[in-house]
């Protein structure tokens, strides 16, 4: 994961959480209240995510709102089915998914890895032009 770090300077070093099912990898980048990250539980789906959260429920929204309406584009660009979900929190995600790994076996693990970084990149670069175009705009929705 540090490999996405490496490619764009912008992508700050991670951070981590676990609980006992999951864990969890977050990377801040481009505006504030937009991080993404790495979501992955024993068993279940491999989840690459972007999170709006800029601490007011009201303005969340709006950002999600924004981003919503350029999933297919989005979608388009990193080849793959957005999933997106507002939480009854002020947090909003927007993430897609892969089946589950059997993280035990290396060659499940590397495939894992690889995709996760892909998708990573992926979404900064897809994301990255929507976001700033409705951070700049914030005050016009």
């Amino acid at each position: 994961m540090t490999r996405l770090g490496e490619l764009d300077p912008e992508v700050l070093p991670p951070h981590y959480r676990h609980n006992s099912a999951s864990a969890w990898i977050f990377f801040k980048a481009d505006q504030p209240g937009f991080n993404f990250g790495v979501k992955f539980s024993y068993g279940e789906e491999l989840r690459v995510v972007r999170y709006i959260d800029d601490g007011d429920k009201a303005s969340t929204r709006r950002l999600f709102e924004g981003l919503h309406t350029k999933k297919k584009e989005i979608e388009q660009r990193i080849g793959a089915h957005l999933k997106c979900r507002i939480e009854k929190t002020s947090v909003s995600t927007i993430y897609t998914s892969k089946g589950a790994f059997a993280l035990e076996s290396v060659p499940d693990r590397r495939e894992a890895v690889d995709w996760a970084t892909k998708m990573l990149r992926d979404f900064v670069y897809a994301f990255r032009p929507h976001i700033r175009y409705i951070t700049e705009t914030a005050g016009n929705l």
